[in-house]
């Protein structure tokens, strides 16, 4: 395991961060015909005689690592804590695919099979799904060939309206302090801002980003806020209209970046180089507009995926082409990690990429390209 190494600092004499050693909070991230079909548990165990749980409402487990087999290749898992259950897009878009990892094995089925899935047909989605934190069954698709973000219910998967949200919409997020649906376009040049209680535009901006740019927003403040990330680096905008207030060239690994959900200017990003860096952002304008990496962490090989828990579990977790591991959101020490790629040979998918990462209340979730399969991982410890 790489030590964490101390770069730049702060401040020296800066106060003790108040969440250090303080009892995790409670937050949480999370058709009109519906088609129902099996799901094919694949359980390879590092204990000898687990087996997956029954029981609706808890999440697969007894598997260090498991293969839930699909209709399809899928990408962008978001868990939805209030259901319990595991939305993802088809590799294509045109599904939107309701997963249910805990419900244990259907009577009159074969030990290892899953309970059913849902699946609603969208025609085209975008990169992203963004969860209403306010809201939690409400999902929002963007469809860039439709200039618009389609609001989807996640029990049921059925439209409920629709958000005219800038030119062909590619990323979503819901920023829950402004009441608002930020979408960044597809050639990601612009991010377009829409209330959620009006349905109307509220702001469109310019941004520096570009085809592979994503689009991320703080769950803190009330001031609308987001950030754009590309391979060549991060940018902060924020105000009213949003206006670019820092910004940091640094190599970032496409979708390698989470945001601490306690803290608006402090996020993860993973480096090509294989390390994992927690940067912090100047909210006091004290760092004359500047951003300063506080932490590094060597993981071995690139971090691919990021996703935080801090509210929850004060966690960070990484996918990398190998392993899953779990970092302390401060010291940057990695607590535990799962090699699934070992088990992936076992199944004849030694070639299999990791295309997306959702973290949910016991294990981690990934989809594989091209291939149809969500892999489900223990959380390490």
């Amino acid at each position: 395991m790489g030590a964490p190494q101390q770069t730049e600092s702060l401040d020296a004499a800066r106060a003790p961060d108040p969440k250090v050693g303080s009892k995790p909070g409670t937050g949480s991230r999370w058709g009109p015909t519906l088609r129902m079909a099996g799901v094919a548990l694949l359980s390879l165990s590092l204990l000898a005689g687990c087996t997956a749980a029954n029981g609706a409402s808890e999440e697969s487990s007894g598997a260090k690592v498991e293969l839930l087999r699909t209709d399809s290749p899928l990408r962008t898992p978001t868990w939805v804590p209030k259901e319990g259950v595991l939305l993802a897009l088809s590799q294509d878009g045109k599904e939107l695919v309701r997963l249910d990892p805990g419900a244990g094995t259907p009577p009159g089925e074969e030990p290892g099979s899953l309970a059913v899935v849902s699946s609603k047909s969208l025609g085209d989605a975008g990169e992203s799904m963004a969860p209403n934190p306010r809201k939690l069954e409400d999902i929002h698709v963007p469809q860039p060939a439709l200039d618009r973000v389609t609001l989807v219910d996640a029990d049921t998967l059925r439209t409920k309206g629709h958000l005219e949200a800038g030119e062909a919409p590619e990323w979503a997020a819901v920023h829950p302090g402004s009441k608002s649906l930020f979408a960044l376009s597809d050639d990601g040049s612009t991010v377009t801002g829409v209330s959620l209680e009006k349905g109307k535009r509220t702001f469109s901006v310019r941004v520096e980003g570009g085809k592979d740019a994503i689009l991320e927003v703080p769950e803190k403040g009330i001031e609308p806020a987001f950030y754009i990330v590309d391979p060549g680096g991060v940018e902060f905008y924020s105000g009213h209209p949003p206006e670019r207030q820092v910004g940091k060239r640094i190599g970032v690994e496409e979708e390698a970046f989470t945001l601490d959900d306690d803290a608006a200017e402090r996020f993860y990003v993973g480096e090509p180089s294989g390390e994992v860096d927690l940067i912090e952002g100047d909210p006091q304008d004290e760092l004359k507009g500047r951003l300063l990496v506080e932490k590094k962490l060597d993981l071995g090989e690139p971090a691919e995926y990021l996703q935080s828990r801090i509210a929850e579990e004060l966690l960070v977790y990484a996918a990398t082409e190998s392993k899953v591991v779990a970092i302390k959101y401060d010291t940057m020490q990695i607590l535990g990690s799962v090699d699934f790629r070992r088990y992936l040979k076992q199944r004849s998918l030694e070639d299999a990429k990791v295309s997306g990462m959702s973290v949910g209340e016991k294990r981690v979730y990934l989809t594989l390209e091209g291939e149809p399969y969500v892999l489900s991982v223990e959380k390490p410890s």
